[in-house]
């Protein structure tokens, strides 16, 4: 019989399948299944602590969703993460289980 541990693993398997909703990326160097939320709203957010804005210069920000099993360490905020040869910045971090939720943020023009 199947505990719900294992349940819990085999849905996120469904949910961190390329054929579905992720997609491979790479994180600091390692190629991850990840699921990426581009559809962020792109602004000025006054509430970040990386908001040292000049004349068109926005805060972009994405979530990404993880297996915690890819990483040695959690994130923590403020932490520099290199996706795709792009550098953001960890704004938040909320585990769901066997998942990281993690907010990126960077300025871009």
């Amino acid at each position: 019989m199947i505990n719900f541990k294992e349940d819990l693993k085999k849905d996120l398997n469904v949910f961190f399948n390329i054929k579905e909703f992720a997609q491979e990326h790479e994180i600091d160097g390692k190629t991850v299944i990840i699921v990426v939320n581009d559809d962020v709203i792109k602004g000025f957010n006054t509430t970040s602590q990386y908001n040292d804005y000049t004349e068109g210069v926005f805060l972009a920000s994405k979530t990404i969703y993880a297996k915690k099993e890819d990483f040695n360490k959690k994130p923590i905020k403020g932490q520099r993460l290199r996706l795709d040869n792009k550098y953001y910045y960890v704004e938040l971090v909320k585990e769901l289980g066997e998942i990281y939720e993690i907010t990126l943020v960077a300025n871009e023009s």
